[in-house]
Order: C-alpha cells, then sequence, then structure tokens
C-alpha cells in the first residue's frame, strides 16, 4: 500500500487523477455534488470506443472512473489467457459506494455476471457496439503495437492481410458470442442501453444526452455539448493518438476510424467475415448489413 501511494506522489499525472478523484468523491460525501451515488456501467468489446465513451462520461461534474485489474492468467506455455469477459465482486469492493462511479469493463452476459452487477448496486447498463469489420482493423494495429498483448510476438511477421484474417479465425467467433449474449439480454430488458460507436461519432452530443437520460443524470445543455466536444476526435486518423479528455494520461487507440474496413479489407477477407458462424445475424440485428 504504502509503495502504491509513493508511486502517486512521485508522478504528477498519477497524482493529479488522484486528486480529482478524491476531490470528487468528498463532494459527494459532503452533498456538494450535482449527483449522488450513481454507477454508469459501460460494457463494450475491446476496440468498441469503451475508452473514449468512459473518458467522456468521466469529464461529468462529480464522476469518477473507477478501476479494477484482474488477475492475470497464463497458460502451460506462458501466453495470456483471456480473462476480461468475467468480473467478480472484487471489481466493486475498494471504491466508495457514495460516489458518482463510471465503470468500463469487456464484460460479457451471463446471469451470473448481471447478479454480481445487481448485487453491487449496479442497476443499468450501457452496452456499447461497433462494426466489426472496424473492431478487426482496429485490433490488427492494437496488437502490433501492444508488447502485453498475447498475440503480440506471434503477430509481428504478418503482414496487415496475414494479420487480419488470424484474427478472423482467432478472435471473430468469441466476439459474435459476446455481441449476441447482451443482444438477446436485451431486447426485453428496460436496464440495458445499447449505444453504436457510429451514432456516438455521428451525433455524440444526443447519444451522450440519451446516456445522461437513462441514468436520470441531469447536465446543463452547454456543459453537455462542452463535455462531448472536448472528447471529440476531429479526424479518423486520430485514433492512433492520445484521446482527449480530463485525465489524458493513457490511450489504447488505434488506426481503425468510422468505416475504415471499407479501404483496408479486401474481398477475400469481407468472405471469410461473413462466413464466421453468427456473423451475419449479428450484424443485421446491429443495424450494419
Amino acid at each position: 500500500m504504502l509503495k502504491k501511494i509513493i508511486r502517486v506522489l512521485i508522478d504528477p499525472r498519477k497524482l493529479k487523477a488522484a486528486s480529482i478523484l478524491y476531490l470528487n468523491d468528498l463532494k459527494t460525501l459532503l452533498f456538494l455534488s450535482p449527483s449522488r451515488s450513481k454507477i454508469i456501467f459501460i460494457a463494450g468489446l475491446p476496440k468498441s470506443g469503451s475508452t473514449w465513451l468512459f473518458k467522456m462520461i468521466e469529464s461529468v461534474p462529480g464522476f469518477t472512473r473507477r478501476y479494477y485489474t484482474g488477475p492475470v492468467l497464463l497458460d502451460d506455455d506462458g501466453h495470456f489467457l483471456n480473462n476480461w469477459d468475467d468480473i467478480s465482486h472484487a471489481t466493486f469492493k475498494s471504491h466508495p459506494h457514495f460516489g458518482c462511479s463510471v465503470y468500463k469493463e469487456h464484460t460479457q452476459y451471463t446471469k451470473q455476471n448481471w447478479n454480481i452487477l445487481l448485487s453491487n448496486d449496479v442497476k443499468k447498463s450501457v452496452v456499447l457496439i461497433r462494426d466489426l469489420r472496424d473492431v478487426l482493423v482496429s485490433l490488427y494495429y492494437h496488437h502490433i503495437n501492444d508488447k502485453n498483448h498475447q498475440f503480440y510476438l506471434k503477430m509481428q511477421n504478418m503482414s496487415f492481410n496475414e494479420g487480419v484474417e488470424f484474427l478472423i479465425q482467432e478472435v471473430l467467433p468469441e466476439y459474435v458470442q459476446w455481441l449476441d449474449g447482451w443482444l438477446e439480454f436485451s431486447k426485453n430488458n428496460k436496464q440495458v442501453l445499447t449505444v453504436k460507436y457510429e451514432d456516438l461519432w455521428d451525433n455524440g452530443d444526443e447519444v451522450l444526452a440519451e446516456i445522461l437520460r437513462f441514468y436520470n443524470v441531469r447536465i446543463p445543455k452547454k456543459k453537455l455539448f462542452s463535455t462531448y466536444k472536448n472528447s471529440r476526435l476531429k479526424k479518423p486518423q486520430d485514433l492512433s493518438k492520445s484521446l482527449n479528455g480530463v485525465l489524458s494520461d493513457f490511450s489504447t487507440a488505434r488506426k481503425g476510424g468510422h468505416g475504415g474496413w471499407k479501404e483496408k479489407l479486401n474481398d477475400r477477407q469481407i468472405d471469410m467475415f461473413f462466413k464466421t458462424s453468427g456473423v451475419a445475424s449479428v450484424m443485421k440485428r446491429c443495424g450494419y448489413v
């Protein structure tokens, strides 16, 4: 614990982040925050724009970003195992219940995961979806840059075309299953709000307003517009740079952009994509085909 405190104190970025976090919580405790005891939970696949939305929400007065890093799991060969799709009570236990919190996780829908959310006072969830073709392109650039990722070494010697086809075979089926689970659950469930990345890109202030109404969070229209504008990327190619926001000390953004798959994917890859089990159904239900 002492080591963590020292690391925060000697790093100006971490110190700033910690100061904002504790100040927000103190204001909420003292009834000085515009909102009280609100939890906004964002579930999204990797490269779906969830970090962007996460940063947008944390710019809403009174809200504080919360993090939980689960245990690192390795297989017998020392490769990382995917453990981003489940949560536990540990995700929430170290955070104050009186605060205004925003969480961003890659949580899949399961009955167990949903019950964990409910038991920790997470009554509603925003599910962020994105065209899986753009996700694949963005994943490729992420994996060849992120040295901590399980596919980093494997993909270093792959061309773009080889890398995308590898991801279609190895990753896409898992992502389809993730989407299918949330889409089925959200059909008749008013506790889930499905948001499209493309709508966030095209009409972000309206989408942000819809999310805040969903959580009964009031914010002046002028502040709402500036919150979106300050987080808005000026053009798709800026996705390779840092995202804007109150605490812009990291970015997982890579190239890909809005509709970038049209210039990147060839006919063979599009064919492979739609021949993957469940893809056509999920894409149709999301309104992408």
